[in-house]
């Protein structure tokens, strides 16, 4: 018997969304008044005591139902009891449905999910960016080109042409820049085809090498920032260059004007201070100097 006490405080537990719906496979077996009826559907996330899974048909709340989940990538398949806690109208033909599961599931569970990127568990933030680099397996001879699509504290995510032995292969990333390569070592976490190509996730194997990844795929380089592209500059017509020329010198001619009324203005203010400091420091005169003067004139 469940204890539906519980339920409530398992709301706080980790949900993790799954990024590739259409790589699973929910198959639910119940009984009704008609008998024995099975439905299928998607798993859509999952957390330790819980899934929700989006079905074609309407389940009654409380009905206990048995679910298996199919993961043909990664050749998963585990099989629940259950019972159906909630639903709600996804579209008008389906439903989402959440399920309380009598047993918790396995951790390694959630890591091979995680490993196949098909469950996202990652907290930090992932920045995307297009990045040309090379990058040399462990066991290989030569480098190979590979081109970087985003990254994340953890790691980072890069297209190849090949796939990998996976998992958990060691490979080292060169990084071009202006002054020689960045060398940082990293591990192939999982892989998924895209086309003709496979998409590789890598984790760094240092402490640094975030930073280092960083400090060179995002300050200083202009062909790998991610900016719209708004096509070639024009060239400016004859019409618009005439008229920047005459705007240039006519403020080249007042600025002329307005230094040459300052310097006069200016000059002006200098003479009258100096005639008003010789004026204050020059000795009066005195009048018996002035009473000889006019007896000399006199004589």
């Amino acid at each position: 018997m469940l204890d539906k006490s519980a339920s409530t405080t398992r709301r706080c537990e980790n949900r993790y969304i799954i990024e590739d719906c259409d790589a699973t496979h929910v198959t639910i077996s119940y009984r009704d008044g008609e008998g024995q009826r099975v439905q299928h559907g998607q798993l859509a996330d999952l957390s330790t005591h819980g899934v929700r899974i989006s079905l074609d048909a309407r389940l009654g709340t409380g009905l206990h139902v048995d679910m298996r989940i199919r993961v043909p990538n990664i050749k998963l398949d585990v099989t629940w009891q259950a019972t159906v806690r909630w639903l709600q109208p996804r579209d008008a033909e389906s439903w989402w449905i959440g399920c309380e599961l009598h047993d918790p599931v396995p951790v390694k569970l959630v890591h091979d999910l995680a490993m196949a990127n098909l469950l996202n568990r990652r907290r930090d933030p992932r920045y995307e960016i297009s990045y040309r680099a090379q990058a040399k397996w462990e066991l290989a001879d030569e480098a190979v080109d590979v081109k970087i699509v985003n990254y994340s504290k953890g790691g980072f995510c890069m297209l190849y042409s090949e796939t990998t032995s996976f998992p958990n292969e060691r490979v080292m990333l060169f990084l071009p820049t202006d002054d020689g390569t960045v060398k940082i070592p990293a591990r192939v976490m999982w892989q998924r085809q895209f086309g003709e190509r496979y998409a590789l996730g890598c984790a760094f194997s240092t402490i640094d090498g975030f930073v280092q990844f960083r400090d060179v795929v995002e300050p200083g380089h202009a062909e790998n920032r991610r900016l719209p592209f708004t096509g070639p500059l024009k060239p400016m017509s004859l019409t618009r260059w005439v008229a920047i020329t005459i705007l240039v010198l006519m403020s080249v001619k007042s600025l002329e004007m307005i230094s040459r009324k300052s310097g006069e203005a200016n000059e002006n203010a200098l003479q009258r201070m100096m005639h008003s400091i010789t004026s204050v420091f020059s000795p009066p005169a005195r009048e018996d100097s002035a009473e000889n003067n006019e007896a000399e004139s006199q004589q």
